[in-house]
């Protein structure tokens, strides 16, 4: 899957830009606030009729205009198809997404059949995000290659709203709890077996790529928490926790609550590991995600990530280009300057160059097919 063609209006400080994009590496460059990660947003709006900034759509659409529009043209290269996608985001908060210029579709069908990974944190969902931050890290990846996993998932968040509606009830509602405990437990169970099998297919993927990037010595583990007592049945342990749960007014524990965490040989990582190798580490899991993904649904994803070049040193810029290129994935990369160190083997003409100004869109190489 990539992304050919790019229309933007009115997202941020961008009034009207249209692009056409190479199939491999596209590279953003300009000063700070020129514009760049609003094109990263109107890409990422193609994926899932969202942007991985906040959930607030207003900051997203430029001063005193009623609506942001994004239009795409995608090419699934497996299938030999193009497909058009349009998404509208008014600011009273209406989303509108058209598929095929006609047909209206849901944000997680588009998702579906776009798989995009913005990787715009640096570092920060494994290291102090939180859980909630990093099972989103560990959802996105059975997201996209487990069937099962997205209606076991719509069926734990409907337990877990149900019950959480009881318990704020207090003891009028504690004789309908059982019920939720029954479905809230069959759910857990599959989501935990899903989660189990994927984080055991990542994990060598995972210690490959840290290996590549940061040797042998840290002996890098993927961690996965289920959200409860790994030697306790979820019931029982819900019965236990029935009266803290009464009184904080939410379910505390189950698979709503699961996390992944990375740990070191040498401890903590967030404690032990520098910035840098922290970024490092983040960048090894993201990346060896990508590769699963490709690897098990037979059809390459697009990636975004900004501001590539935070903190790091050029040796370690180029380690991370050549692993995100090795994955096969379209790489839509920001930078202050365009003078990355591209891999090895990567001609000019195959990486497309737009300079950002002010939130006007140049292509700096004529194959970049950039208008403005």
């Amino acid at each position: 899957m990539r992304i050919d063609r790019l229309t933007v209006s009115r997202v941020r400080n961008i009034s009207n830009s249209r692009l056409e994009f190479q199939p491999r590496i596209n590279l953003f460059y300009g000063q700070n606030g020129a514009g760049k990660t609003g094109l990263l947003e109107a890409l990422h709006l193609l994926s899932d009729a969202r942007t991985f900034r906040h959930n607030e759509i207003r900051p997203l659409i430029q001063d005193r205009q009623a609506d942001a529009v994004v239009h795409g043209v995608l090419l699934d290269e497996t299938r030999g198809q193009s497909f058009t996608v349009g998404v509208s985001k008014a600011r009273g908060g209406e989303t509108r997404i058209r598929f095929q210029q006609s047909e209206d579709i849901s944000a997680v069908a588009l998702a579906r059949k776009v798989p995009l990974l913005a990787l715009v944190d640096q570092g920060e969902d494994l290291s102090r995000g939180g859980s909630r931050a990093r099972r989103r890290v560990l959802d996105w990846g059975l997201f996209h290659v487990e069937q099962r996993f997205y209606p076991a998932w719509q069926r734990m968040r409907v337990a877990v709203r149900q019950r959480n509606q009881l318990l704020r009830r207090g003891n009028m509602g504690r004789s309908e709890l059982p019920a939720w405990n029954l479905q809230l437990c069959a759910t857990a169970q599959e989501l935990d077996e899903i989660r189990q099998t994927y984080c055991q297919r990542l994990q060598e993927l995972a210690e490959e790529q840290w290996r590549s990037f940061l040797g042998n010595d840290l002996d890098l583990r993927i961690c996965y928490e289920r959200g409860w007592d790994a030697e306790r049945d979820l019931a029982v342990v819900l019965q236990d926790m029935e009266e803290r749960d009464l009184a904080h007014g939410y379910t505390t524990v189950g698979p709503h609550r699961a996390d992944l965490r990375v740990s070191s040989s040498l401890g903590d990582p967030v404690r032990t590991l520098s910035r840098g190798q922290l970024k490092m580490t983040f960048w090894g899991l993201r990346i060896a995600q990508l590769r699963l993904h490709n690897e098990l649904s037979q059809e390459n994803s697009i990636c975004l990530v900004d501001d590539l070049p935070a903190e790091l040193d050029r040796q370690n810029q180029e380690k991370l280009l050549a692993a995100l290129w090795d994955t096969g994935s379209q790489l839509f990369v920001t930078a202050l300057e365009p003078d990355l160190p591209m891999p090895s083997g990567v001609a000019s003409g195959e990486v497309g160059m737009f300079h950002v100004e002010q939130g006007v869109v140049l292509g700096d190489n004529p194959v970049s097919g950039a208008i403005e």
